[in-house]
């Protein structure tokens, strides 16, 4: 495993932040503020054009419970993560640093137009 990966950090209220860091577990739960659960990243909005690439959705396990904000719909609307996430690819069973390019098309898919009301 690479030392650091390239990430997309999607925090409540605001834009989604392409960021190097740690690649280590004590890091992953820094950035969510706890355990981390991982979730297809086809969960994001408009995360159906990221089919297929083996992407990877990291929450705050305990996000809702903890009652952190509300960050992004998900499931067509049906629910929310709460508090920060970040994407990262999976490679081998392994979670690795996205490339330049997916992090693009990640951080463009992240908009913050629609009203976060929790």
């Amino acid at each position: 495993m690479k030392e650091t990966m390239l990430v997309v950090v999607i925090e409540p209220g605001k834009p989604a932040q392409v960021k190097n860091f740690k690649s280590d577990l004590d890091a992953m739960q820094k950035i969510v503020g706890g355990y981390i659960e991982i979730v297809p990243a086809e969960w994001l909005p408009n995360g159906g054009r990221l089919l297929g690439k083996n992407l990877l959705l990291v929450v705050n396990e305990e996000g809702k419970l903890k009652n952190l904000p509300p960050n992004f719909p998900i499931r067509n609307g049906s629910d929310y993560i709460f508090g920060p996430a970040f994407v990262c690819k999976s490679q081998e069973d392994e979670m690795v640093g996205l490339s330049e390019e997916e992090a693009t098309l990640v951080a463009g898919l992240v908009h913050r137009k629609e009203e976060i009301n929790g």
